[in-house]
């Protein structure tokens, strides 16, 4: 009797342990069929997206390019073009339109909106063309009034902004960062690079070039003008060079430093961040210096 048991025992361990390992098997199996089926949730997640996201990029371009049709429709001219430049001291809009349609006794009228300036176009067997002479300001919008003996049309052209025409490049340096300096020197040069197409094309275009030194907390502590230096040789720069020997002698200071452009053209160009840079106190001292861009400050 006692082996009929311990042999049914041994069965039923090992139906249980059998039953175990099948049940083992098949919690492993549906892991790994869950497993599968979120990444082919996944897969299909982002295909849907992608999906989306090309739809509305197609939903998108359809309506720029309706709108672009639509806009060359109603236009009154086949091919506009209009740019800005800047000539003699003063800003220059030039604008050249193609009529799809020119009734004879037409004519075509260049006007800038929201101002009274006007010029007739002239007429080179095709284009119409016309320039004006501009006073500085942020935004441009060319107009152009067909006149026919039936009544006027206009049309506004896109919006030009002069920023890039009237901007001016310069850097800064501290005396002791270039060899055009003297080695005792104590000063910060400011280095414009001139071109003939903008409002600076030589020194005679500058009025001046004003330093403003200010504290930590912005306070103003002096404006002074930069002085025009000799540049190095075969350098078409223009340098100008302010001594700050005042501030840099101190055991201990910090100081801000900004320019401002002022052309013979009546321009006043700056750049919202600073210059420069100094300070010191009696363990360690940093400068700053970089690239200046002078823009107009509308």
């Amino acid at each position: 009797m006692q082996k009929a048991r311990t042999a049914l025992l041994g069965i039923l361990c090992v139906i249980f342990c059998a039953t175990c390992l099948v049940l083992l098997s098949m919690v492993f199996t549906m892991r790994q069929d869950i497993a599968a089926l979120q990444a082919s949730v996944d897969t299909l997640s982002d295909q849907m997206e992608s999906q989306n996201a090309y739809v509305q990029n197609s939903i998108s371009e359809m309506g720029n390019q309706l709108a672009q049709n639509l806009a060359e429709q109603s236009s009154l001219f086949s091919r506009v073009e209009a740019q800005l430049s800047y000539q003699s001291g003063k800003l220059v809009l030039t604008a050249s339109v193609l009529p799809k349609e020119v009734v004879e006794g037409t004519t075509y009228l260049l006007t800038l909106a929201d101002t009274s300036q006007s010029a007739e176009m002239i007429s080179d067997g095709q284009s119409w063309s016309a320039s004006l002479q501009l006073e500085p300001a942020s935004a441009f919008t060319p107009v152009v009034v067909e006149r026919r003996a039936t009544g006027a049309r206009q049309e506004a052209l896109d919006t030009l902004y002069p920023d890039n025409i009237l901007a001016v490049r310069g850097e800064s340096i501290w005396s002791w960062d270039t060899l055009h300096a003297s080695q005792d020197e104590q000063a910060l040069y400011v280095v414009l690079t001139p071109s003939a197409d903008g409002p600076v094309s030589g020194a005679a275009d500058v009025a001046a070039l004003v330093l403003t030194v200010t504290d930590d907390n912005g306070v103003i502590l002096e404006e002074r003008d930069m002085e025009l230096q000799e540049a190095p040789q075969s350098d078409t720069r223009l340098w100008y060079r302010a001594d700050l020997s005042d501030y840099l002698e101190q055991p201990s200071c910090s100081i801000h430093l900004y320019t401002t452009l002022k052309t013979t053209s009546g321009l006043s160009l700056a750049d919202s961040n600073e210059s420069a840079s100094f300070a010191q106190n009696e363990n360690s001292s940093s400068s700053g210096t970089g690239i200046i861009s002078f823009s107009p400050r509308w």
